[in-house]
């Protein structure tokens, strides 16, 4: 087995904003273990004059093995994160739409780089730590840094010997 599936629901809030130029502001506050069915529509869970939460569907938290690194450094935080990605869907009814579910801080990192993304870390409940936790320990194989070692100057590839100062300009 090289993963794990966990299906995550996932909750998101529509805040209302005092400026002209953007009305009101997408977040993603909560997952829920289990979620509902994937593909379901979006539920309005409560509403008061500046905000609305929403559930937004069910989305598949995969665990991979060979990403053990960063599942266990975001358990080594006090209080361990589910990245959500949220994207722009103009078409559709709400504006934004759960793209992903991420456990990885650094795969969370890669997804901020996607042109109209945003991710939010929301709580890890306390069931799903324990779920990746456990895939840590199962799977986490310690990888030795290795530094790169330097090659030995060769003149016939070019470049400045050994030594000699960069940058005069002369």
């Amino acid at each position: 087995m090289r993963s794990e599936v966990m299906p995550l629901g996932v909750v998101i809030e529509r805040r209302t904003l005092d400026n002209p130029w953007e009305p009101f502001a997408w977040t993603a506050v909560a997952v829920v273990p289990g979620g509902g069915e994937a593909g379901a529509e979006w539920r309005l869970l409560e509403e008061d004059e500046r905000r609305q939460r929403w559930y937004a569907g069910t989305l598949p938290l995969e665990l991979h093995r060979k990403a053990t690194d960063g599942y266990l450094y975001n358990l080594a935080h006090d209080s361990p994160r589910i990245y959500v990605e949220l994207r722009d869907d103009e078409e559709g009814a709400h504006e934004v739409v759960a793209f992903a579910v991420t456990a990885c801080p650094f795969e969370a990192q890669s997804a901020l780089d996607s042109e109209g993304s945003l991710v939010e870390g929301v709580p890890m409940p306390d069931i799903v730590r324990n779920w990746v936790a456990e895939f840590c320990e199962a799977f986490h194989v310690d990888q030795p840094h290795y530094k790169r070692k330097r090659k030995p100057w060769d003149p016939r590839k070019g470049g400045p010997p050994p030594g000699a100062e960069r940058g005069s300009g002369a």
